[in-house]
């Protein structure tokens, strides 16, 4: 809950609230009536909750099922709805003395109490939104960057698995040749032991042959 700080001048909350579009002059303040008053409180709902005194006159069967006697009561529900509303906003900017008694029977000064403490909440507000603001452009700008520099991380991850993959498939076909060869050298140490064998046959065959023609 904020903490109510000071009274305004009359024209300063003049000025704060249509700057709203709340349509108000000085008069509403220092003489106001109830058909008035209840048009600035509907506005300062509409702008904080952004609910019009209309929504609440929208069948609530909910509620209506609940009420001992809702044929009687249910034509006053939304002006008790709307008085916990403006009560539950005025609460929240450090005005706990709100009562019915504001809307039927407005006073000058409590009226300009009131509105004083929402006319410092809307400087509070408008205040730090800006800075809300800000630091939400800054928020995206460093989320872009950040965003950015994931892209990255990403496409190089990619192309590392590109290269992993790519390297992978030479492996496999250097692999693939080595066995080829192992398969091929294999192959040429049999043709050479037959070679020799062969060889040392035709050797044999070549002394014996020799052999004989000399006893001849």
């Amino acid at each position: 809950m904020a903490e109510f700080k000071q009274l305004l001048k009359i024209p300063e909350i003049v000025q704060a609230l249509n700057k709203i579009n709340i349509d108000i002059i000085d008069e509403d303040i220092t003489k106001p009536t109830p058909e008035r008053v209840f048009y600035i409180y509907e506005c300062m709902v509409n702008y904080t909750l952004g609910i019009r005194y209309s929504d609440l006159t929208q069948p609530n069967f909910e509620i209506e099922r609940k009420l001992e006697y809702p044929e009687l009561l249910k034509d006053s529900l939304p002006l008790v709805s709307f008085y916990g509303l403006i009560s539950k906003i005025l609460k929240n900017v450090g005005i706990e003395n709100f009562s019915f008694a504001d809307l039927v029977y407005p006073e000058p000064n409590q009226l300009r109490r009131n509105l004083s403490a929402f006319v410092q909440f809307i400087y509070f507000e408008q205040k730090h939104t800006a800075t809300i603001y800000e630091f939400k452009n800054k928020t995206d700008e460093y989320d872009n960057i950040l965003n950015e520099k994931q892209a990255r991380i990403e496409e190089l991850k990619q192309r590392i698995e590109q290269v992993k993959l790519e390297r992978e498939k030479d492996e496999v076909e250097a692999q693939k040749i080595k066995e080829i060869n192992n398969k091929l050298t294999n192959q040429n140490r049999e043709l050479k032991s037959n070679h020799d064998v062969t060889a040392n046959n035709i050797a044999k065959l070549k002394s014996q042959k020799e052999t004989l023609e000399e006893k001849i």
